[in-house]
């Protein structure tokens, strides 16, 4: 079964009705400058220029957003490092975090929720043991690097089976 791709409309309207997500066409081009989405594929003809991403691009488009305005979901442990309230990430952050994880996946070859889950957990495995107590500048931006992206695959899975729920065409 083919998967349906979306228009730039069909798009923003799940992000806003689906997940809730104020967004507009300036914020998904910015997204995708920024390199927070996958790129769509464009093109033009008799009916004027057109744009279709790909479904995944609901679930990155909603993960960037989350992360950009600290709306993501933490886990116990991270809320009580913030005192109860989850800091928002710049979007450079994001992207790089973005880029890490399209990267892990690219090696592995898959980006199926079960890879991703492994990942995550041999990530958080390592992330708890480092030992904070001699964090350097280097180490501290390893470690703050690694963590984004951690975030970014836990809101990615959220996103995700929040899409599986969602009939594409």
């Amino acid at each position: 079964m083919k998967i349906k791709k979306l228009c730039q409309d069909e798009l923003l309207n799940l992000l806003n009705s689906k997940f809730g997500i104020p967004m507009k066409y300036g914020t998904l081009r910015n997204y995708e400058k920024q390199k927070l989405i996958s790129p769509p594929v464009r093109g033009s003809g008799y009916g004027g220029k057109w744009s279709e991403y790909e479904p995944v691009t609901v679930a990155e488009a909603a993960t960037a957003w989350r992360l950009i305005h600290g709306k993501y979901v933490g886990d116990a442990e991270m809320t009580k490092i913030f005192s109860g309230k989850l800091p928002s990430l710049n979007a450079t952050a994001v992207a790089l975090a973005r880029a890490m994880f399209m990267e892990k996946m690219k090696e592995s070859g898959l980006m199926t929720e079960e890879a991703i889950r492994k990942t995550n957990w041999e990530d958080l495995q390592e992330l708890k043991n480092y030992d904070k107590g001699f964090l350097n500048d280097r180490t501290g931006y390893q470690y703050l690097v690694r963590f984004i992206e951690y975030i970014w695959r836990q809101e990615l899975l959220e996103a995700l089976c929040q899409c599986e729920r969602i009939k594409f065409g």
